[in-house]
């Protein structure tokens, strides 16, 4: 639910030591951040390392992102003008320096302060627009929705009305408390069946449950995940 301005995140699962494989056999964890980079030098440092890639809810990383260790994952995070603009050079740059997927706006299922609040129609339309020059230079996801009472209707809107775009996978988020599980697990259930066996990537979770994190390691269609620590 972050703006682009929002606060540094580590990952959450980062206290339970837990090693996490996608469904391909290569690391899954991420790395939320901002800008400066410099956060960063220090993960992936190690072969035993689980960190493979990071993103900061922005389409760019400052001159002391890790390229060597990390892939950055661009995202438009909504249609600002401040977005848009820099959007193609910005995506360019990044894939030039080895990146191979890019991330789409941010929650535009909701209207509050940290989403970027767009009908299904206006998605497609800016998604054809900004991520389709895109396609076959890079894996592209699906606009990332929340667990508001909206998101799945709007996701599943969205991957009806958008034909003819490349959708390689599809990025949800999820916020609630640690003992909600099954609420969890229902709506991870939820969003395979609309992404249509398309891989799901969670780039935003909140939950200190350490269940939660065993289940998403032994879930072959989370192929990406990261998360808040609080």
């Amino acid at each position: 639910m972050r703006s682009p301005g929002g606060i540094v995140f580590l990952l959450l699962v980062i206290p339970f030591n837990i090693c996490l494989v996608s469904a391909s056999g290569k690391r899954a964890r991420g790395l939320a951040f901002r800008n400066p980079a410099q956060y960063l030098q220090h993960w992936n440092s190690q072969p035993t390392s689980q960190i493979s890639w990071a993103y900061n809810w922005a389409s760019y990383a400052d001159n002391t992102f890790p390229h060597d260790r990390l892939e950055f994952v661009p995202m438009l995070w909504g249609l600002k003008s401040e977005l848009t603009s820099s959007w193609v050079n910005n995506a360019n740059v990044a894939l030039n320096q080895g990146s191979t997927h890019l991330l789409s706006f941010n929650e535009p299922d909701a209207c509050f302060g940290g989403q970027s609040c767009m009908t299904v129609t206006e998605a497609v339309a800016a998604y054809k627009q900004y991520m389709m020059p895109f396609a076959h230079r890079a894996k592209l996801g699906a606009p990332v929705v929340s667990n508001g009472g909206n998101g799945m209707k709007w996701l599943e809107g969205f991957l009806n009305e958008c034909t003819g775009c490349q959708i390689d996978f599809v990025p949800i988020h999820w916020y609630d408390k640690a003992i909600n599980f099954d609420y969890f697990e229902g709506y991870v259930a939820d969003a395979a069946k609309v992404a249509q066996g398309k891989p799901i990537w969670i780039t935003e979770v909140c939950s200190s449950l350490y269940r939660l994190f065993v289940w998403l390691i032994r879930n072959r269609q989370i192929v990406q995940w990261s998360g808040h620590a609080r």
